[in-house]
């Protein structure tokens, strides 16, 4: 999920499917769920130096164009798709713009319009229809096969903390019901559903283990349809810094600190016959105390063999972290952005 920010008309990019034949684009603009479709010889001039095929062929060939232009054309490309429908996009919005705070349940049931740009210029409007986002992929619970003691938080008590109506995302900061205290919502999302139901399954043992350092505790599945379906899950708030985005200063001082930190937690995650699986930059937070925690448990789309608990996928992650520190000591915070999992 992508967001794109700037302007009076920021959106969250949901999804993209661009080619030399047909452009479409689906996002979420003012809490209502848009997909564009158009011919490109439909679509008026892009703004700026890049026209729509160009944009198409940069994105098609990084390996020649370069990182640089795969970026500039993967932000151009949806700012001009999207151009010619926002007059309509804003009419419909309007009628949907809400006067209470957002809660998830909201994007479970959320207004969704297709809209089609056609060869005078007038955008046909199909919709509106209700269902979940395009992105959210919600289970039946008993599919989860959760212990019974596995808590349940009613999606319409789960509150975006940092919600505005000219761009949202689906995962962050939420409160739950009438407390201040702050949890991370992270939605079941489509194409990644069997990596949800794996970090489930492994929070929920986590759950029952006190004695793991450093670990976000899980706060429980966000359900709707009266506890019957799965939209997320909760885990515990981290006031934190992404390892990716610490300094050059801060890695100098605490690398040493900090990979004994991790190794430690998996250590005890292993010793409780649980493999992490996802190894990178992203997935390790810097508290305000300076102190190392390990988070995202959803195996990062390893197959199912190397996240078998075994003493040989242990050594195999360890040594992962050791590189992973190795080599994010000699890079600052922009190098360290595209820096994947290790193995």
């Amino acid at each position: 999920m992508v967001h794109i920010g700037g302007g009076a008309r920021p959106f969250v990019e949901l999804d993209r499917k661009y080619s030399n034949d047909h452009a479409q684009l689906t996002m979420v603009f003012q809490a209502v769920e848009f997909t564009l479709s158009a011919k490109p010889s439909d679509l008026p001039a892009f703004d700026g130096a890049l026209t729509y095929g160009e944009c198409v062929d940069t994105i098609s060939n990084m390996a020649t164009a370069g990182v640089q232009a795969y970026h500039d054309a993967s932000r151009a490309l949806p700012i001009g798709v999207a151009r010619p429908f926002w007059d309509t996009m804003e009419r419909l919005s309007a009628s949907a713009t809400l006067t209470h705070a957002l809660v998830v349940e909201y994007f479970a049931h959320c207004p969704k319009y297709r809209l089609h740009l056609n060869d005078t210029g007038n955008v046909l409007v199909d919709g509106p229809f209700r269902g979940p986002t395009h992105l959210m992929e919600p289970l039946v619970l008993r599919e989860l096969d959760l212990p019974p003691a596995a808590p349940l938080v009613d999606a319409s008590t789960v509150f975006l903390a940092e919600y505005d109506l000219k761009a949202t995302v689906l995962h962050g900061r939420v409160t739950v019901g009438n407390s201040d205290a702050a949890f991370f919502f992270k939605p079941r999302v489509y194409l990644r559903e069997p990596d949800f139901d794996r970090e489930v399954r492994v929070l929920t043992a986590l759950h029952s283990m006190p004695d793991v350092p450093r670990s976000p505790y899980f706060a429980g599945c966000v359900t709707s349809k009266k506890g019957t379906t799965v939209l997320g899950l909760l885990v515990q708030w981290i006031d934190a810094t992404k390892l990716a985005d610490t300094s050059i200063e801060q890695r100098s001082m605490y690398i040493p600190k900090w990979r004994a930190q991790v190794r430690a937690t998996l250590e005890v995650l292993h010793e409780h016959g649980v493999i992490w699986g996802d190894a990178n930059a992203w997935n390790i937070l810097i508290d305000r105390r300076g102190d190392a925690w390990v988070i995202d448990f959803d195996g990062g789309c390893r197959p199912d063999e190397e996240l078998v608990p075994n003493e040989a996928n242990a050594a195999i992650e360890l040594r992962a972290v050791d590189r992973l520190f190795e080599a994010i000591a000699l890079l600052g915070p922009d190098e360290s952005q595209h820096l994947g999992r290790f193995d």
